[in-house]
């Protein structure tokens, strides 16, 4: 099992800067770079600890409640979020705390069981009524890749804005300013209700602010294959066509390079594409895929450590976690 000396060795840093840095020590002064670099090998080592478990005393007896605004079927389909519930599961076994799998179908009417909840940990986006459901069961709320509007509760996010930043800079370094977009629309699950997508609005704000914004290279539709292939295909009909891509999740990707390939174009030469997830598949691709890694499993794991210490310690200030992401270059777009 790997400590937190065998991820300050392989990140060059002391043991204390690990601990603090896992703990989100917001005194702790350091590098964006640095705190990367020490979650980056985490992820890689697998770390089972953790952030708050050093020194945190087994919590059996313990029962939460988590639910997902997906569909089970849904959520099978969706390695990101399939991700997260699986670091949730793996915290939680090793904790001895017990895990109540909700339904949002099933939240109205009186439950015996719901009685017995200690907290819930609630993945993806939920309306407002149904984010009151969960807090007329317990108070002690976690919302994992979801930050309600009101603030209310603690949440845990990919730091979108820094995922755009080192993509748009990789892609200038390459002496690519100029970028295509391609999105979907980011909805409630159970609603269909739109919501803003970060990564779509912080590309806007700096590629706004550097002028090198082109709004006719930006194509919006779902996250899937298919709209991948489709919107990347509209993409090649423009005059000029763009020569650097960025998609906002890895099926887009994947959609896009097919449908460059297709075209005649070879990707990593005469277009480059980068995606975001980092997807298991995203490596076996061809050419492989670049991609923004979230540390999913990450986010799921320390959602379990922010409900423990809610319950345990007492703490009443709601927090919000943003978890740095890594930029992952591979053959669709290698260093020039």
């Amino acid at each position: 099992m790997a400590t937190l000396k065998d991820i300050a060795d392989r990140a060059g840093v002391s043991t204390a800067t690990v601990s603090r840095v896992l703990n989100y020590d917001k005194t702790l002064s350091v590098s964006e770079d640095t705190r990367k670099r020490i979650f980056t090998v985490a992820e890689a080592v697998q770390y089972k600890k953790g952030p708050h478990v050093d020194n945190m005393p087994k919590a059996e007896g313990v029962k939460i409640g988590v639910i997902s605004a997906l569909t089970d079927s849904a959520e099978l389909d969706d390695p990101y979020y399939l991700s997260i519930r699986m670091g949730i599961e793996s915290r939680c076994a090793e904790l001895g705390i017990q895990i109540l799998p909700l339904r949002l179908e099933n939240l109205e009417g009186e439950n015996p069981v719901h009685s017995t909840l200690e907290g819930i940990i609630a993945i993806s986006r939920f309306e407002e009524a149904e984010i009151k459901q969960l807090s007329a069961l317990t108070d002690k709320l976690v919302f994992v890749d979801f930050a309600p509007e009101n603030g209310l509760y603690d949440s845990i996010l990919p730091n979108y804005e820094q995922a755009m930043t080192d993509v748009l800079a990789f892609f200038s370094a390459q002496g690519l300013n100029e970028v295509a977009f391609l999105g979907g629309h980011n909805r409630v699950h159970s609603s269909g209700r739109e919501l803003v997508d970060e990564r779509y609005e912080w590309f806007r704000d700096i590629q706004g602010k550097k002028g090198f914004l082109v709004d006719d290279w930006i194509q919006i539709g779902e996250f899937n294959l298919d709209e991948g292939y489709k919107r990347m295909s509209a993409l090649l009909r423009r005059k000029p066509c763009p020569v650097a891509v960025f998609a906002a999740s890895d099926t887009l990707a994947i959609g896009a390079i097919k449908a460059a390939r297709d075209a005649g174009y070879t990707v990593g030469k005469d277009i480059l594409i980068i995606g975001f997830d980092d997807i298991p598949a995203a490596a076996f691709t061809a050419p492989s895929l670049s991609s923004v890694k979230v540390n999913t499993e990450f986010m799921g794991k320390h959602s379990v450590q922010v409900l423990l210490d809610k319950l345990q310690k007492k703490h009443t200030i709601p927090v919000k976690i943003v978890v740095p992401t890594t930029l992952v270059i591979r053959e669709s777009s290698p260093v020039t």
